[in-house]
């Protein structure tokens, strides 16, 4: 949101006293004020076209300065508007924020952040970790035999130059779904959540010891399977990946691995914990469909009709009056953007109150009540 005054200097300020230089992805950068937007999207992209694409909130800020609590400013002002909730996405500068200015606030207001991970959160030394024996990477707790090859693909993933290199790598990437710890219990009162051993997806010595002290023995293998019967074939111990754990005692194993099921604190990988796990087949689809609605409004708020990052448009200086400025051209865009649907829903049989047949909408998750009721005012001030 570029300003008409000139930037600051060593000689003098700015008249624009709250503007600042905003980075690009691509390293350009510009003199003004970054903007906070809501856009109305959906992760599924059959769901495209069946409501209008809204810009539902803005916030004008300083740039590179308290990025997340202007977005939870804005989430909860819609949560007070609205009872749906559901995933929301942002671009990898949120990724990086303090999980207490950012991440938390989003989870407890009942939304579902789906990110994106920069280099260093992949690549880096610091990326590999241990919790209770188990190996954390890229949000996810894997058994503490996973092989080092398929670790390694995420990195490759992200060192990717475009989607065509990472669709095999994801497809590869799949085989590491056996070796990833099963969620147990979901998110209680604490923020903590317990993770069993995946030993239903794997063929382990430990597990299967562990398993057998004090149970009855199971009943033999049976030796012919109906290959038709999906649970029976998946549930053979010959389609299960085996592992070969060293020869050690009991006591010096990994806690995940000296019992069934460990307890996740929330403190535990709070940037990169997501509900759909990362690059999975699940993840891609909502991240990218999610991801073409928001730059898809950036580029309409940016066209010849609206022309929201035209400086000569915003000529009288301080934050006040670029925000009420930007407030009309938004106000505008959205105008359009309802007549436009409105035109085409009259053209369609099918509009965003309608159902196609057979068509059930895909339930939301219930309202926390750590949202803000209805009467209790947010200040107008973020």
């Amino acid at each position: 949101m570029p300003t008409w005054a000139r930037r600051h200097t060593r000689k003098r300020s700015s008249l624009e006293a709250s503007a600042n230089w905003h980075y690009k992805g691509g390293g350009d950068r510009g003199f003004g004020y970054s903007a906070t937007l809501a856009i109305a999207a959906h992760a599924d992209p059959d769901r495209a076209g069946r409501y209008p694409q809204l810009i539902l909130g803005m916030v004008l800020r300083t740039p590179e300065k308290e990025m997340g609590r202007h977005a939870h400013y804005v989430s909860a002002v819609l949560a007070q508007l609205t009872e749906l909730r559901g995933f929301t996405a942002a671009d990898r500068a949120y990724t990086k924020l303090l999980p207490e200015n950012f991440h938390r606030p989003m989870r407890a207001l009942g939304y579902m952040p789906v990110l994106d991970f920069t280099g260093p959160q992949v690549n880096s030394a610091r990326a590999d970790g241990h919790h209770q024996g188990a190996i954390t990477k890229v949000g996810r707790l894997f058994c503490p035999l996973t092989p080092r090859r398929l670790l390694d693909l995420y990195s490759q993933i992200r060192s990717a130059k475009n989607e065509r290199e990472r669709i095999p790598l994801r497809e590869r990437l799949q085989e590491i779904e056996a070796y990833a710890l099963t969620r147990k219990d979901t998110l209680d009162d604490r923020g903590t959540e317990r993770f069993a051993c995946p030993i239903t997806k794997l063929n382990c010595p430990w597990a299967q010891e562990r398993e057998s002290r004090g149970a009855p023995k199971k009943g033999p293998v049976p030796v012919v399977i109906n290959l038709d019967a999906h649970r029976e074939r998946t549930a053979h111990p010959a389609s299960r990946p085996t592992v070969e754990p060293p020869t050690l005692p009991l006591a010096e194993r990994p806690k995940c691995c000296r019992q069934s099921s460990v307890t996740v604190q929330a403190h535990v990988m709070p940037r990169t914990r997501q509900e759909l796990p990362w690059q999975t087949p699940s993840w891609a689809l909502a991240y990218q469909t999610l991801r073409a609605h928001i730059e898809g409004g950036n580029g309409r708020l940016k066209s010849v009709d609206s022309a929201l990052h035209a400086r000569e448009r915003r000529q009288p200086r301080g934050r006040v009056a670029q925000t009420l400025l930007s407030a009309i051209t938004v106000m505008v865009h959205n105008i359009k953007e309802l007549e436009q649907y409105l035109a085409a829903s009259k053209q369609s049989a099918i509009t965003g109150l309608d159902l196609e047949p057979n068509d059930v909408l895909l339930p939301y998750p219930t309202v926390s009540l750590t949202v803000l009721p209805r009467a209790q005012a947010l200040s107008r001030s973020p």
